[in-house]
């Protein structure tokens, strides 16, 4: 998964926390659409919320080490390698491209070392802000 995604990942749970704790949605309305939910959160008018969304939309991300970075994110572990049909046989993914396999060590890696990412925003000189740790 790429720095932004991640980022995104991160700065949605803040803005989803904080939208429930101030009662602007609700647990039910994780069964309506994204659109639904945005809409609410757009409407509700909050300024934290709104300046999350600023960011989300202003700052740039790289993925970064463990002495300068904002966002450390762990990963839950799980094992992804799932089997395809191919010529009638069910195979491991991992077996049959070598791209895949790839990128499945890859995820396994980040997924035992957790990923660290760096804002860097514009306004700010350092392009430091805050270092917080998210779990």
């Amino acid at each position: 998964m790429s720095p932004e995604k991640i980022y995104s990942h991160v700065i949605f749970k803040e803005i989803l926390e904080c939208a429930l704790e101030e009662r602007i949605i609700n647990t039910s309305d994780f069964l309506k659409t994204d659109e639904y939910i945005l809409e609410k959160l757009y409407k509700g008018k909050n300024n934290y919320i709104n300046q999350l969304f600023v960011k989300l939309q202003h700052t740039r991300v790289i993925e970064s080490n463990d002495k300068d970075y904002n966002y450390f994110l762990d990963f839950k572990p799980r094992q992804i390698n799932p089997y395809i049909l191919t010529r009638d046989k069910l195979t491991k993914l991992s077996l049959v491209s070598k791209r895949a396999k790839e990128k499945l060590e890859d995820m396994t890696k980040r997924q035992q070392t957790g990923v660290y990412i760096k804002e860097i925003n514009d306004n700010d000189k350092l392009g430091y802000l805050k270092v917080q740790e998210i779990k």
